[in-house]
């Protein structure tokens, strides 16, 4: 990713296969957040800026807004399930313990490279992506993990991700329906295939440790 002057490069999910390569990661997510939150601070992302070239892609200014609203909205969605897949990655125990934490720390990794993807949208729409996470609060359908209380067991927790992610597919498919009748953006429509098809999977890896 090219932010400017700033250059962020992101590791293979296949290549973090230890702490230091998460870190590593995490640290250049965090440049990348920092870069923009000062970017937006000076207004050096404002689409409406009178030096930048108009967006001619073939898709009309309201159809760019209207679909990066229904994608911001799956980017909040996306970040808060990001969130609840961590901390269950990090909290879980019991008996399936490593297969669970070896599963959820492949599905966090995907769910990284979602938000990326789907911010990417917004900003080829040339449109604003969430840019913090009072907006992400804002934004999601979602539930977030309570911060206070007792955690639930190793089988709510992966139930708890089940349904979020079914939740999103049902999200996604309105979506889909709503973008590619209504604004005819089939880059978009193309991503929300994708996240569709690479959610249901995740979901059916997570409702197979439910069944008996």
């Amino acid at each position: 990713m090219n932010l400017g002057s700033a250059s962020i490069r992101f590791a293979s999910p296949v290549l973090l296969q230890s702490t230091q390569d998460f870190n590593v990661r995490a640290k250049r997510y965090l440049k990348a957040i920092a870069y923009l939150t000062l970017a937006f601070q000076k207004g050096l992302c404002n689409c409406e800026e009178k030096n930048m070239a108009p967006t001619s892609i073939g898709l009309s200014k309201q159809a760019r807004e209207q679909t990066a609203k229904h994608l911001n909205n799956l980017l909040a969605d996306e970040f808060v399930l990001l969130m609840k897949t961590w901390s269950c990655h990090w909290n879980l125990k019991g008996p399936n313990f490593i297969s669970l934490h070896e599963l959820l720390d492949e599905q966090y990794h995907a769910l990284v490279d979602f938000v990326d993807d789907i911010a990417e949208r917004v900003r080829a729409l040339d449109c604003i992506a969430l840019r913090s996470l009072h907006d992400c609060h804002e934004h999601t359908r979602l539930k977030e993990m309570p911060s206070e209380g007792a955690l639930p067991d190793q089988m709510g927790m992966i139930a708890g991700l089940l349904a979020d992610h079914e939740s999103i597919i049902r999200e996604l498919r309105t979506s889909h329906d709503n973008v590619e009748e209504f604004e005819h953006d089939v880059g978009s429509v193309s991503l929300m295939e994708d996240l569709i098809i690479k959610h249901e999977k995740m979901a059916w890896f997570l409702r197979a440790h439910l069944e008996k």
